[in-house]
């Protein structure tokens, strides 16, 4: 029987299809959750619209790194509110997600929402991941990916479902904040770890220039 995005992954489900998950998400209780996604729990929901810089599959691992998207947001802000002459392109801030992995594949998902899988295909964006389950030390995680497609074929959604027996997560953002900026705006960058560790939403530009602001304004 086809599997349906709908029973498995709802809250994945409003990328591919208009149609209402039934009942509630059943979301994994990650409070309860191992040690397997301890590194990599902290980041859910913030590494949406994170460029992906590499990709890479090998028979027991899936590499993933990516341009942190919200530390991104931050430093274009800090760039446009400081008047400084840094291009967006330099503004690239690593983050890595090495999942080893049991079984990984990629999937198209229908109007329907039921689940289709394809061969791998080049994968451009982060999108949103979901813990679909964990289950006797395996991981089971959904992620939405786009790919841009080539030639005549237009970009769309990837569903890739990764089982893993770990998840590890390398955290490169504070080396290449210093590359871009040396010393001059600690001050900015620790205020704004500072905020995100509080939970505080700073994946919108807007936002971040706010906060530019108001440590301006306690300096003043």
């Amino acid at each position: 029987m086809q599997s349906n995005i709908l029973d498995i992954a709802p809250s994945l489900a409003e990328y591919f299809t208009d149609v209402e998950p039934r009942g509630d998400f059943n979301s994994v209780n990650l409070s309860e959750s191992t040690d397997t996604i301890s590194q990599y729990r902290p980041y859910f929901g913030l590494l949406h619209d994170s460029r992906i810089l590499e990709s890479i599959i090998s028979p027991d691992q899936f590499f993933l790194q990516l341009n942190d998207f919200t530390t991104h947001v931050f430093a274009d802000a800090l760039v446009n509110r400081k008047r400084l002459a840094i291009n967006d392109d330099k503004l690239v801030f690593r983050i890595d997600l090495n999942f080893k992995i049991v079984n990984l594949s990629f999937n198209t998902v229908d109007e329907e929402g039921f689940i289709k899988q394809i061969k791998p295909l080049n994968i451009d964006e982060y999108l949103y991941e979901d813990v679909i389950s964990i289950i006797d030390g395996i991981t089971k995680v959904g992620l939405v990916v786009w790919s841009k497609g080539k030639g005549n074929n237009s970009g769309r959604y990837i569903l890739l479902l990764i089982n893993a027996k770990s998840i590890s997560v390398s955290e490169h953002q504070e080396n290449d904040w210093q590359a871009v900026f040396s010393n001059s705006y600690d001050l900015y960058y620790n205020r704004f770890k500072t905020e995100l560790k509080k939970g505080t939403y700073l994946s919108d530009q807007s936002l971040c220039e706010k906060l530019i602001d108001e440590i301006d304004e306690n300096i003043g």
